[in-house]
């Protein structure tokens, strides 16, 4: 999208009162330091308290037997940095997602944090964690977080919001998912928010998560949502549905409902037909998956319509070579394929494709119009409607 118009300001609302309150995590001191227990991807570790360290530091051959494992993912590797280790130096490391860490109980998701080659000192839990946690302090061997009374006087809603903002900004929807998980929690997330945690999820293809937070924001944030971030979340869990379960039923619903809020959106919205010609397309492929060709040919109908319009474009303009577009061409074999090759509708729609520059509608025509039955509907088609002052973009 070309906007963020609504930027992250509209995440923030002011929340309710919070009720005090703080969670106690045994520590132990061992050779000179604090150790405090906590699981790693569902693995019990132990990890020095180091208030100095940036994040979470673990070894390079923990990583490798995580993902042995299957605790660690490839997707969770986000690559090769390098990172100051205590006595100055700078060391390889690979950058890495945890995906859920616990602390005294506490779980956070989606943490930053490195795996060091030739790391031997130990486990360090560092200011990724200790930052989110909230306020703490270590009495004894005791590490007590206490858990915010106000998130918005404390720096807590601004630093989340600043994370945000900063991973949305550069298409970091992995980076946006911890922020607006504890927004979340905290209870000071936006409906804007809310959809974009929804629409995170399902870029990130962690599709049951974005279903199930998709059903929060329905139930909680959806009215209070603009019309066309309502549609990005419909889309988003529209693809969730299809990518994750193959439930194209379902999918459809959401795309009709993408369809409608882009109605409310079209008047504001410069790329209105850009977004309805990519929902109608995903809708014929669900119809077409449901069995239902006629729905899917006028998906497909108005996908190529809004495409046109999109490119300003015309009939006229196709037959006469003047665009080359893959996405249109593909709408127009699609709808093709629907349709009884006899009918009027197949010739232009093949012979659109073909123009367009579609390989599979070039071969059917070079292999199964050797007549040029096709060729010559189509033609006279556009010899008909050139008569008639055509200036409009429908297929029809």
């Amino acid at each position: 999208m070309k906007k963020l118009v609504i930027l992250f300001s509209l995440l923030l609302l002011v929340p309710p009162a919070f009720a005090q309150s703080s969670v106690v995590v045994p520590l132990f001191f061992r050779n000179g330091v604090h150790i405090v227990p906590c699981t790693l991807n569902g693995i019990p570790l132990e990890f020095i308290l180091d208030t100095g360290a940036s994040s979470i530091c673990i070894s390079d051959e923990l990583a490798n037997d995580m993902l042995e494992e299957g605790c660690l993912s490839k997707d969770d590797i986000l690559g090769w940095s390098r990172a100051q280790v205590a006595d100055g130096r700078y060391v390889d490391c690979r950058v890495v997602i945890f995906r859920n860490v616990e602390i005294g109980g506490l779980h956070l998701y989606n943490v930053e944090g490195v795996a060091i080659k030739g790391q031997d000192s130990g486990l360090l839990l560092g200011q990724t964690v200790l930052r989110r946690l909230g306020p703490y302090s270590i009495v004894g061997n005791q590490l007590i977080i206490q858990r915010s009374a106000d998130p918005e006087s404390d720096g807590t809603a601004s630093y989340l919001l600043e994370r945000a903002e900063s991973c949305l900004a550069a298409g970091n929807y992995l980076g946006m998912i911890s922020p607006l998980e504890e927004m979340l929690m905290l209870s000071i997330i936006s409906p804007y928010g809310m959809s974009k945690l929804v629409q995170a999820y399902s870029m990130t293809q962690q599709y049951d998560k974005c279903i199930s937070s998709f059903r929060v924001w329905e139930r909680e944030y959806s009215r209070e949502t603009e019309p066309i971030d309502m549609c990005d979340t419909y889309i988003a869990v529209a693809n969730s549905f299809i990518s994750g379960s193959g439930r194209y039923e379902d999918a459809i619903g959401c795309l009709v409902n993408a369809v409608d809020c882009l109605h409310d959106s079209s008047n504001f919205y410069e790329e209105a037909d850009e977004r309805y010609a990519e929902v109608f397309s995903t809708l014929g492929i669900c119809y077409e998956k449901e069995g239902k060709r006629e729905d899917a040919i006028s998906a497909y109908e108005s996908a190529s319509a809004h495409r046109m319009r999109y490119l300003e474009l015309n009939p006229i303009d196709i037959y006469k070579g003047k665009s080359r577009d893959g996405f249109l061409a593909d709408l127009f074999y699609r709808a093709a394929a629907l349709c009884p090759e006899n009918s009027q509708e197949f010739a232009i729609f093949i012979c659109s494709a073909n123009k367009l520059g579609n390989s599979a509608a070039k071969s059917y025509l070079e292999t199964y119009d050797r007549t040029d039955r096709c060729k010559n509907r189509y033609r006279d088609w556009v010899e008909k409607i050139y008569s008639q002052d055509y200036s409009g973009f429908s297929i029809f």
